[in-house]
């Protein structure tokens, strides 16, 4: 393939040829990204015009394909899911501490489902899911409500909405 002007290859390009395929390309040399250094050699032939061979490891296409906006957005949602599904763990830890460290706990972790949320927010035009912005936002609000509730049978009804909440929550992660 021959690129008409002196520019990176699309990232299609760049993931095409077999494992330690080769690419050669022009571009300025000050436009190759630094984890590219390892990979690529270069050939100056003017001050911006320099052709570039880049070999395709297997590391270096996962590399790229973990740096495209498919691979950030598929880390994204791995977090989204990470975050959700702690939810058991958190809750161990939980039962676990001296009272006075419980709070602390439940507001590390809303914050950490307040970031998912924002992630969410991010990506969601490429969400298959209607119900996945609704739905993990009532979790974070029962959460919330389990927080701030200090009389026992309140409470026991936010835990109670918590439970069902990250039942409908993990069906939308399948989704996701």
């Amino acid at each position: 393939m021959i690129f008409s002007e002196q520019t990176l290859p699309p990232i299609e390009v760049l993931l095409a040829p077999k494992d330690y395929g080769k690419v050669f390309f022009a571009a300025p040399k000050f436009s190759l990204p630094d984890f590219w250094t390892n990979a690529a050699q270069t050939f100056d032939l003017e001050q911006n015009f320099s052709v570039v061979e880049l070999e395709l490891s297997p590391t270096f296409k996962s590399e790229l394909r973990r740096r495209s906006p498919q691979g950030q957005t598929d880390d994204k949602k791995a977090q989204i899911k990470q975050t959700v599904l702690k939810v058991h763990e958190v809750a161990k830890k939980f039962n676990a501490l001296p009272p006075q460290e419980k709070n602390a706990c439940l507001d590390k972790y809303i914050a950490e489902v307040t970031c998912a949320e924002k992630f969410l927010n991010e990506i969601f035009s490429e969400v298959h899911s209607d119900t996945i912005k609704f739905n993990l936002n009532m979790f974070k609000e029962f959460l919330i409500d389990f927080r701030l509730y200090e009389d026992w049978q309140l409470k026991s009804r936010a835990a109670k909405d918590l439970n069902h909440q990250i039942g409908v929550l993990e069906q939308d992660l399948n989704t996701l």
